[in-house]
């Protein structure tokens, strides 16, 4: 019986030293993803490299291209899921501001926006290997926004009740936008 608790003692020991916590760089919060981890970044001191958790994904591939509608309606389920995991309440989608951004964002500079950012269709692979592609290419998107601290407390802003987005995807040049406001 003595065995069986030293046995017991040593699996929760070597357990608790040999899984270690990832949080949110400068936060307390823990960093959740299914999709992506970080490290600090070899080449660039104070920068962060991002890498997928499947070691078998390839971001070198020709791209599967996801389906943009799909995204845009998994959109707010992705970041009402972010949102659950720390705790806070859904946020609602606002057609108003999903439609102005949509309208500004084609011709001018938007006054209002949390993120935006662009990427090249390689970032797909990240997610080649998920049934859900498109559900989980909105997940690395806020995985993305997640690894800087003042983007990540945006998105789990205890006060924010709705959001707004514009989503595109551009053929010719293989490349996507991604704007998002919360308030």
């Amino acid at each position: 019986m003595k065995n069986r608790s030293y046995i017991l003692i040593f699996c929760f020991i070597s357990n608790t030293l040999f899984s270690q916590v990832i949080l949110v760089p400068e936060t307390n919060y823990p960093f959740y993803s299914d999709i992506i981890k970080f490290r600090d970044s070899d080449e660039y001191v104070g920068n962060l490299d991002i890498l997928p958790i499947n070691k078998s994904t390839n971001l070198e591939l020709q791209p599967i291209i996801p389906n943009q509608n799909l995204i845009r309606k998994n959109m707010l389920k992705s970041i009402n899921r972010l949102r659950a995991e720390y705790g806070r309440r859904p946020v609602k989608l606002s057609k108003e501001i999903c439609d102005e951004m949509k309208k500004v964002s084609e011709r001018n500079p938007i006054n209002y926006i949390t993120w935006a950012t662009y990427g090249f269709y390689s970032d797909f692979n990240y997610v080649r290997h998920f049934e859900n592609r498109e559900e989980k290419f909105c997940d690395f998107l806020f995985d993305i926004m997640s690894v800087t601290p003042e983007l990540f407390l945006e998105l789990i802003n205890k006060d924010a009740t709705e959001m707004g987005f514009y989503y595109s995807q551009n053929e010719e040049d293989r490349t996507y936008g991604f704007n998002i406001f919360l308030h």
